[in-house]
């Protein structure tokens, strides 16, 4: 009987766990540095927002170099949102709060 119980106990666990990490509200994170600077520190160095990829489909990642390393972000729409410079590219204003603009983010790197 015990075993029936452990062996029942072991199925309904990770089951309990998915459903309850499922509906659990993700973690939000705002921006504490202001805004208007680093809109002006991207203008300044030559960048615009229409530059940042918006990734809808597979295609729209072909602009990106492989084994180049790219600053991204997801906004809470759930937006994946990379800069257009390689992540080591020098004047590269494109930080994670121009990224994600006035949007809350879930992620960010």
């Amino acid at each position: 009987m015990v075993t029936r119980a452990a062996w029942l106990f072991s199925l309904l666990l990770p089951l309990l766990f998915i459903g309850s990490s499922a509906l659990a509200k993700p973690v939000e994170f705002a921006s504490r540095v202001p805004y208007e600077p680093l809109v002006a520190k991207l203008k300044a160095s030559g960048g615009s927002f229409e530059r940042i990829l918006r990734v809808k489909a597979a295609a729209d990642l072909a602009p990106l170099e492989s084994g180049r390393r790219y600053k991204f972000v997801v906004d809470t729409r759930g937006q994946l949102a990379i800069a257009p410079l390689p992540a080591d590219a020098k004047a590269n204003e494109y930080v994670h709060p121009i990224l994600g603009g006035i949007h809350r983010l879930l992620s960010s790197f």
